[in-house]
């Protein structure tokens, strides 16, 4: 008995390491994938938030000045968005769930996200790090998992049109 419960418990923690980034501690895009087939939808904003220019970060500073902006930047949200869900989407992007808030807030709270980064997360250099973020907002007659590409195509807008800046819909 005692060894089927340390099984268990082992595979509950294992089940939770592999839902989380290792290098940031969010949620990793398998716990994305997860969680967007069970998600409600109603009152929720969605963020897509990319570090501009960060292969060149990575190229110019090392992996290692690159990895301590992935997990500031991963503290900014954490910090500016209390109760959200926030994934590390893929190398440089993070995706934020919030929960019921309307369109005027949501772009309230990615401008200062946005600000934050541009202000208060340094390179090696002392120049800023800037972000690029887009939002939709999502209603409960849509489903979480089709609205991907959407969420994709918010943050490539927000690059298109001159990067730093916060494109919502």
């Amino acid at each position: 008995e005692i060894k089927t419960i340390r099984l268990n418990e082992t595979i509950v923690e294992l089940k939770s390491a592999s839902r989380r980034d290792g290098l940031t501690g969010l949620l990793n895009r398998l716990a994305l994938e997860d969680d967007a087939s069970i998600t409600d939808c109603r009152h929720m904003a969605v963020y897509m938030i990319d570090i501009n220019y960060f292969k060149e970060i990575n190229d110019r500073y090392g992996h290692a000045a690159g990895d301590t902006i992935l997990r500031e930047v991963s503290e900014t949200l954490k910090h500016l968005y209390p109760g959200a869900h926030y994934y590390r989407y893929g190398g440089d992007e993070f995706l934020v769930v919030g929960y019921n808030i309307g369109l005027e807030e949501c772009v309230k709270v990615a401008e200062r996200i946005k600000t934050r980064c541009e202000e208060e997360l340094i390179m090696p250099d002392g120049s800023n790090i800037t972000a690029s973020i887009g939002v939709i907002e999502i209603d409960e007659n849509e489903e979480f998992e089709k609205n991907l590409t959407r969420f994709d195509d918010q943050l490539y807008k927000a690059k298109a049109l001159g990067r730093n800046r916060v494109v919502y819909k």
